[in-house]
Formats: C-alpha cells, sequence, structure tokens
C-alpha cells in the first residue's frame, strides 16, 4: 500500500511542476544551434526549486512544438503584445523549459 501512495505522489508532483507566467511581455528572443531563450519582461518568480530568480526561459529541440512556441514569441514581440507562458521543468536546475505560450490581443 505505501508503494502506491509513494506512486501516486510522484504522479502528482510531476503534474504539479508545470506553471504559468501570466500576463508579460516578450523584451528578447534568441536561439542558438540547437536551444534558445525568451527574456520575459516582469517575471521574478523562480520556477526552478533552489535556483535563483530568473526571466530567461529556455526552449530546445527536445521539446516537440518549440519551432511554433519560436515563431509565436517572436510575434508576440514585434505586435508588443501581452503572452502567457508556461513553463515545465528546468534545464541544469537553473532556466525553466517553456512548452506553451498564449500571445493575448
Amino acid at each position: 500500500m505505501k508503494y502506491v501512495i509513494f506512486f501516486i505522489l510522484i504522479i502528482f508532483h510531476g503534474q504539479a511542476s508545470a506553471a504559468w507566467i501570466y500576463n508579460t511581455k516578450i523584451v528578447d528572443v534568441r536561439w542558438y544551434t540547437d536551444y534558445g531563450y525568451i527574456t520575459v519582461e516582469n517575471d521574478d518568480a523562480s520556477q526552478c526549486p533552489g535556483a535563483q530568480p530568473t526571466k530567461y526561459k529556455r526552449l530546445d529541440e527536445s521539446n516537440h512544438g518549440h519551432e511554433k512556441i519560436i515563431s509565436m514569441a517572436l510575434a508576440a514581440m514585434m505586435a508588443n503584445k501581452e503572452i502567457d507562458l508556461n513553463v515545465n521543468g528546468c534545464f541544469e536546475g537553473e532556466f525553466p523549459v517553456v512548452t506553451g505560450i498564449i500571445v493575448k490581443s
């Protein structure tokens, strides 16, 4: 029974680690060979346990759909639109990984 409870806690912990960053603007988009960063305007919270707060959110090719996210981020930045950004997990325990974006009207 304790193994079942432990397994359920692990599952819920993984689901709870996703976070939304609401009502922010993108100030910088960077892409290198196989990864990039989105810099947001007003998010000083740390989504990575034990890490310093950072405005840099990571994108990489291992996330399916990264091309769409980077395209939407560029469009939002150029149009000066507010966004909601979904982050889930951390790269090297320091940078939140972007998994979704909503561009607001």
